[in-house]
Order: structure tokens, then sequence, then C-alpha cells
């Protein structure tokens, strides 16, 4: 498929004319257009755009992890656009935190590797697609928006990419910090792909508080709960919908800490470590 660049500069006419080039090559072909100045919802009208590059939830995701605004405040805007948004091109839009228009969302929270790993999270179990801006996968740490968030990689990564290329593989262990991102990273994508619920699943908004929001994923028969936590240390309520107590789920923690969480009751406290977040799988 394609990736427009400001695609809510074309005329509207014209994005339809696009699409209808592009499904003509087959079904399966998407268009997703760069969105940035307006709301993404009138862009994915019948006939516009297959998703978009969701800069709204990177604009709200950015500034609940700078505390801007507050977990039921984040918590509102992502319950806005999952309710207003197409729901399949919802999950075909892009989530993003950082990009080449925006500042690195490691800049953004002072070169905090703990809650740059929150909002990765959030990234990759929130409705839509996860897409990576190079070099967020290594850490890389200037990435002030006009100024160095379209630098190339480290000279050390650059170096090693050359000393690994005749075999193909990097040797990431002795790369210093940049393993402790990568190993992150891959461990995220082993997650998402290790669940369908997080491909295409219902949302299911469980509570929070200033620091924290918890949520719940559903598809089907699998069911997967999220919680996490800019702050400090904090237990906090959590309700849990309907639809998840009648699959009657055992999850076992999958990124964020050990064991297993069994949602046996409409309400229940949970307890999570400070600038943390936890994944739960069931099955």
């Amino acid at each position: 498929g394609w990736r427009l660049d400001v695609a809510e500069r074309l005329p509207k006419d014209v994005l339809e004319g696009i699409r209808r080039a592009v499904k003509a090559e087959g079904a399966g072909k998407l268009v997703v257009g760069e969105v940035v100045e307006t709301y993404g919802k009138e862009w994915l009208a019948d006939g516009l755009l297959d998703g978009v590059m969701n800069y709204v939830f990177r604009g709200v995701t950015a500034n609940f992890m700078t505390k801007k605004i507050d977990g039921p405040e984040y918590a509102r805007e992502l319950q806005k656009m999952y309710e207003e948004y197409p729901r399949e091109k919802l999950n075909t839009s892009w989530n993003i935190i950082s990009t080449h228009d925006t500042s690195r969302m490691l800049f953004e929270v002072n070169n905090d590797e703990s809650l740059l790993k929150v909002a990765a999270v959030l990234q990759f179990t929130y409705p839509g697609v996860p897409v990576v801006y190079y070099g967020d996968e290594l850490g890389t740490m200037s990435g002030e928006k006009e100024k160095n968030n379209r630098k190339g990689h480290d000279w050390e990564i650059v170096k090693s990419y050359e000393r690994y290329k005749d075999t193909g593989v990097m040797e990431w262990a002795k790369i210093n910090r940049y393993n402790s991102f990568h190993g992150f990273y891959k461990h995220l994508i082993w997650v998402r792909k290790s669940s369908p619920v997080f491909s295409g699943g219902d949302y299911f908004y469980a509570g929070g508080s200033a620091d924290t929001i918890a949520y719940f994923r559903k598809k089907e028969h699998m069911s997967a709960f999220v919680i996490v936590n800019r702050g400090l240390d904090a237990s906090i309520k959590i309700k849990v919908p309907e639809e998840i107590l009648k699959l009657n789920p055992a999850m076992r923690c999958v990124y964020g800490g050990n064991g297993t969480f069994k949602p046996a009751m409409k309400e229940m406290d949970f307890y999570i470590p400070g600038k943390n977040a936890m994944v739960f799988v069931q099955g």
C-alpha cells in the first residue's frame, strides 16, 4: 500500500481517486495518511483513508508521560478515539510515539529509560499498529524536534553494522546500553505477535489514577490486561467488565513482572510499582 505525506492537505476527491486506484491493485492494499493538524476521524470516512498516522495518540501519550494531563484525562482521550474512529480503520492506523516531525519520546521524558518503555507498552497494546521510528529501538537520546530528531544512528552503531555485515549477525550484547533497548523492543514485538488479542481486539477502560491507566483487550475467547504507571508505586481499584468476567480467564504476566492474574470480581485492587508497565495475557 501507500503512506501519503500531509494527506490532510489533499482535496478529498483526490484522496478518493488515489484509494480507488490502490484498491484496484488488490483488496488487501492500504492507504494510510499523515494527518497532523486536524482530528483524524474526518479522514477515515468511507472512500477516504484506510488509516492515519495517529498523531492524536502520540500527542496525548506524550502529554500523559510528561504530566501535562493526568490519567483520567488521558483515558478520556483514548476512549474518544476508540468510540469515534471507525473500528477497522483505528486498527489499521499507526500508533506512534516518535516521528520525523516530533521530538523523540525519550527526549520528551528527559531521557528516562523507564518512562520511554512505559510509553512503548501503550503504543504496542492500544488498538492500532505500532510503528517504531528508527533509533527508538536503540535508545537514541538526541531527539529534539527541528534540531536533531532526524539524526542518523550513533557512530558506534554504524561501526557495529560495518563490523558484522559479512555474517549478517549483530552481537548486540557488545553494544553496551543499546542492548537493553533492542532486547526490550524485541520482547514487545513478541508480546504483540504472540496473542491475537492485540490485533483487532476490543478495548475496555478499567480504571486508574492521576499517574496510572488500566485497560483490558478482548478478541473472541482471548483477553489481556494492561496497566501502566508513570509515577510512584501505587495501588488502584480496577473495574472488570462483564465481557471479561464471562471468559473467566487466567492470565500470565508477559511483561513487567511475574505470576498470574485472574480477574474474578467486578472490582479488584491492583498494585503496580512506579515507572512500570505490566501486561497479562490469557493462555
